[in-house]
């Protein structure tokens, strides 16, 4: 699918480094690419284990995060839950699944 689209680009950095975490991915991506916004895709079957995370407030600094809802998930209990999130829902863009639920994942 990448190679299709000229915008998108695939990084083989967490397999060079297999104990960085979603933060340490992140800034290396915000180092190599400064001046482009970036965000972390997560499915919204993830998004309330994610939000518990104790570096959230920094994520939510640097990063935006797309939503990919699935099977008809409503994100928005999931961010009101979490005060922190719920106060900069603008960092999080909600995205329809454009696949079946099995159609899609970040392991495969």
């Amino acid at each position: 699918m990448a190679e299709e689209d000229p915008r998108l680009e695939v990084s083989d950095a967490e397999c060079k480094h297999p104990k960085w975490h979603a933060m340490e991915t992140m800034k290396h991506f915000r180092e190599a690419y400064p001046d482009v916004e970036l965000y972390y895709l997560i499915g919204s079957d993830n998004l309330a284990m994610f939000l518990r995370s104790r570096r959230l407030e920094e994520f939510l600094e640097y990063f935006r995060f797309a939503v990919v809802v699935r099977d008809g998930e409503y994100t928005d209990p999931v961010l009101m839950a979490n005060e922190i999130a719920w106060a900069r829902k603008d960092r999080f863009a909600i995205i329809p699944s454009p696949m079946e639920k099995n159609g899609i994942s970040s392991v495969f």
